[in-house]
């Protein structure tokens, strides 16, 4: 794939939008915006048109996930995404982890995800849930939890300290 026509797929989906970019083609990128860009809705463009710096992750049921490459405490991040009137993303089971893990070539980026009292409770900040059951999570006592990408098609959490400053995911609900 030619660098402009990579730099167009990736305006669509949110990276820089109507900035110039150097970006050298990687398989990682073509593959976030290639399964990106057959779902963008009216919606999703307007919300990549509001927040420039976004990059649209993909629909799972009815939940769009987004990605932001800038670096904030787990803290930062939650406000971020509220900010964009969405969510630091929560995932109702490992089949929406394993999607985000699958789409993007981040690793180690924020979730809503938070310990509660010990090294094997944890739940979302927004809903203040605890996890299901089936997801898969390394327990530890420190307090946020971040997706790792164990292979190309699974993902999982791990505890790191929520002022640490990672990459995060934010998703909002389908209209």
């Amino acid at each position: 794939m030619s660098r402009i026509v990579l730099t167009t797929i990736l305006l669509l989906v949110g990276v820089a939008m109507g900035a110039v970019i150097e970006l050298e083609s990687s398989p990682e990128l073509e593959s976030v915006a290639d399964r990106a860009i057959g779902q963008l809705t009216p919606e999703v463009e307007e919300t990549l048109r509001k927040y420039r710096a976004i990059i649209f992750i993909g629909q799972l049921g009815t939940k769009r996930f987004y990605f932001d490459s800038v670096v904030l405490s787990q803290t930062n991040a939650r406000t971020s995404c509220t900010n964009m009137g969405m969510t630091l993303a929560e995932f109702a089971n490992q089949a929406e982890i394993d999607f985000v893990a699958q789409r993007t070539p981040a690793d180690r980026c924020w979730t809503g995800a938070s310990v509660v009292n010990s090294a094997t409770s944890y739940r979302w900040l927004g809903n203040g849930e605890y996890l299901a059951d089936g997801i898969s999570f390394e327990s530890g006592t420190l307090t946020g939890l971040v997706i790792n990408e164990y292979s190309s098609s699974y993902g999982r959490l791990h505890p790191y300290s929520s002022s640490d400053t990672k990459c995060y995911f934010c998703h909002q609900r389908a209209i």
